[in-house]
């Protein structure tokens, strides 16, 4: 270090100068923090107890961080120790500039131990900052905005809400029909809407997620059956009948209808009695096809029978009337057909009637979306 007096360089720990002969001040050491025994006092929650310390090396200054939360910097940079000098600026905490003129004064030449204490560093107060709402108390806000907003929405759109998106469902299908050979064309025509309607029927559970039977299915849906459109046949196989089928629904309808149709028990239990019927009325119509096709099969044989007759006739004519003569084919064999074809349209009639028979209930269900409509919003009660 430089010798206060006349300049000259001597050892730091030196007592007095060797040039000039002079005594020498001890190091001195200036503390720097909030707490009031410290050299420089800085009152501010940024700076801590004990902040930082300032010695004297020759003409320079030597500040270093004391482990303090908020540091130092100078001119602009975050050091733990740098040499400083009168001019440099000095920031604690990002608060409080060093006030030179009390560091300076610190490290007078006066005699040890008689050091006036430095003037307290004061510091440019904080702009003023806006007052915040607690966090509890802005959370506290926010749920309960957000609560009326849902008690709000509950009210005024919970009927769209419960019932589903306007989403539009649509079921198509392409349906071919096999011609019975013993089938009446009109016969062919009924069976063929029968099966393609069944067919789209069946497609119902799995496009709307819902557990429901067949005939649940066509009490929820207006299904629309296209004519029939006959195809030609190849070779000996027997012509065919297409057929298309389609329904459109929107999500928010079908779950109306659905709902409905699951608080009528009375309604259930007719659709539940009615799947037992259609199970026996398709039993029926089987049999009566193949005993149809059995009969069918006698014309046939009628020509060879026939023969067999005549041929017998002949060889047993004496030109007396023959008994043989009293025998009749054509119209017994006839007779087996036609009541053959009127049991097979009977059965079939009573397939048509289950479905007939749940008509009123469909119709019942479809006025649901038309009733929903003009309630409007939910009722308070």
């Amino acid at each position: 270090m430089k010798c206060i007096n006349c300049g000259a360089e001597i050892e730091a720990d030196s007592s007095f100068c060797v040039v000039c002969g002079k005594p020498v001040n001890p190091s001195r050491q200036l503390r720097i923090g909030r707490d009031a025994g410290n050299d420089i006092v800085v009152n501010h929650e940024r700076i801590s107890r004990l902040h930082a310390v300032i010695t004297r090396e020759g003409s320079q200054y030597r500040i270093t961080d004391q482990n303090s939360l908020n540091g130092i910097q100078v001119n602009g940079q975050r050091v733990t120790s740098a040499l400083v000098r009168p001019g440099d600026r000095v920031s604690l905490g990002g608060i409080a500039e060093l006030d030179w003129n009390s560091v300076v004064a610190a490290f007078s030449g006066t005699p040890s131990g008689t050091y006036p204490r430095p003037a307290p560093v004061f510091y440019q107060q904080e702009a003023p900052k806006p007052k915040k709402f607690p966090p509890a108390l802005l959370i506290s806000l926010i749920v309960l905005g957000v609560a009326g907003l849902l008690t709000g929405a509950y009210f005024l759109f919970w009927d769209d809400i419960s019932a589903g998106s306007g989403e539009t469902f649509n079921i198509q299908t392409e349906y071919t029909y096999s011609i019975k050979s013993v089938e009446e064309p009109e016969m062919s025509s009924r069976r063929s809407q029968l099966e393609t309607l069944e067919d789209l029927l069946a497609k119902a559970p799995s496009v709307f997620g819902k557990d429901m039977s067949q005939l649940q299915a066509y009490c929820l849906l207006d299904v629309k059956v296209g004519e029939p459109q006959t195809l030609p046949s190849t070779g000996n196989e027997a012509g065919k009948i297409l057929r298309t089928a389609s329904t459109s629904i929107t999500e928010k309808d079908f779950n109306s209808r659905y709902e409905y149709l699951q608080s009528q028990p009375e309604h259930l239990a007719r659709i539940s009695e009615a799947e037992m019927q259609l199970t026996q009325a398709k039993v029926e119509l089987k049999l009566r096809e193949n005993e149809l096709e059995l009969a069918s099969k006698a014309p046939e044989a009628k020509d060879f029978v026939k023969q067999g007759i005549d041929l017998l006739k002949e060889f047993g004519n004496t030109g007396d009337k023959s008994p043989l003569d009293s025998l009749k084919t054509d119209e017994t064999i006839d007779s087996s057909v036609d009541q053959a074809l009127s049991d097979y349209d009977t059965a079939l009639g009573n397939l048509e009637g289950v479905y007939d028979s749940l008509n009123s209930i469909k119709a019942e269900v479809a006025a649901v979306k038309t009733d929903s409509a003009k309630k409007g919003g939910r009722v308070l009660k």
